[in-house]
């Protein structure tokens, strides 16, 4: 017997040779283990991988779609925008409501937490926990890849420490909001190749002093809106500011970037900030966008650019500016994870008498 398998069951496949347990959760009416994405976290052991299928954002039991993780897990979704289909069947966008990721003591927390292919509607960040030492409130070496955010928010107070945190490859909007209140400190905090179609939001009293890095992101569709809002020492390089307010941003660091259709394409921006290299109110001639560049993300972009265009070989270390330059290099956000994608599997036959082998044979194809 044969059939044509759902990129959810391609997932499963493909995480089978992690060193790991591979748990399912569905959010339609496909079969997995658990419906509830807490209650999997909480049965899954660190290290081990949850597959998540289906649409959760918009139901009303807001509590089965959405997940507070006090341990080290990988959360793998299927893809980030709806009605894409990746098999031969149509793969719904994967949805979760809400994503907290925190610490329950000193010795557990959500260190090495890894998300990919996920839409998230609303994220926290919180090293706190009750009867926190100095030195103890703190998270670190957290990935988000290929996934759509909104809504994110680092907690700040006194002592709280992040580092080793990485966007890449994602969409982000709204707010992202990293707060320095009372000194919190960040190092190697990174946004790269990522399309922001919301604003960094910091707190003016304070400084990152360089510990998060803006670089090879495009930012589109804030016409008339800051991008930054009360951020302090960010470090700017390599991004494509097209009908985006480059502005509020205080004691930064501006380096090879471009501007485009902006009200004030001048850069440096804000007070105290300092760069070189960067480009001002040039096309930078993307392969697909609309032409007045009024347009949130889509997948019917393409942020590739065309022979000619001034962001070819001019950013930092003679990379692209923009998301085809950098270390994490597209034209466009995947939608899905960047797994092998089983587009057959094949039963020889029908039934294995008990204690027997039952072979089965798949079929595969890699993706970007």
């Amino acid at each position: 017997m044969k059939k044509i398998i759902s990129l959810f069951s391609l997932a499963f496949f493909a995480a089978l040779s992690l060193n790991a347990t591979v748990w399912t959760v569905s959010f339609d009416s496909r079969p997995a283990q658990f419906t509830n994405l807490q209650i999997a976290h909480d049965t899954a052991s660190a290290g081990d991988t949850i597959l998540v299928n289906g649409y959760g954002g918009g139901y009303t039991d807001r509590a089965a779609y959405s997940l507070t993780a006090i341990k080290p897990l990988v959360l793998i979704g299927e893809n980030i925008d709806g009605g894409i289909s990746n098999t031969a069947t149509t793969a719904a966008r994967t949805t979760i409501y809400q994503l907290n990721l925190s610490r329950l003591n000193a010795y557990t927390a959500a260190d090495n937490f890894k998300v990919y292919g996920i839409d998230i509607l609303r994220s926290s960040v919180n090293p706190s926990f009750s009867g926190a030492q100095v030195g103890e409130a703190n998270l670190s070496n957290i990935l988000f890849e290929r996934c759509r955010i909104s809504n994110l928010n680092f907690l700040g107070a006194s002592d709280y420490s992040y580092s080793n945190i990485t966007f890449r490859n994602c969409v982000i909007s709204s707010s992202t909001r990293f707060s320095s209140a009372a000194s919190t400190i960040y190092s190697n905090v990174l946004i790269t190749n990522c399309v922001i179609n919301g604003y960094v939001v910091g707190d003016v009293a304070n400084s990152f002093n360089g510990g998060i890095v803006v670089r090879n992101n495009v930012f589109i569709d804030r016409t008339n809106t800051y991008c930054f809002n009360g951020t302090k020492g960010l470090i700017v390089e390599n991004n494509i500011f097209y009908r985006s307010e480059p502005t509020g941003c205080t004691d930064c660091t501006f380096n090879n970037n471009l501007t485009y259709l902006c009200l004030d394409n001048s850069l440096p921006s804000g007070s105290g900030s300092v760069g070189s290299g960067n480009i001002e109110n040039a096309d930078p001639l993307w392969i697909a966008y609309p032409a007045l560049g009024d347009a949130a993300w889509s997948t019917a972009h393409n942020y590739g650019i065309q022979v000619g265009s001034p962001a070819i070989g001019t950013g930092t270390n003679g990379t692209n500016i923009g998301l085809s330059g950098g270390n994490a290099p597209v034209n466009q956000i995947p939608f899905h994870p960047k797994t092998p994608e089983v587009v057959e599997i094949d039963i020889p036959v029908s039934s294995v008498p008990a204690g027997g082998t039952l072979q089965i044979n798949l079929k595969a194809r890699t993706r970007d």
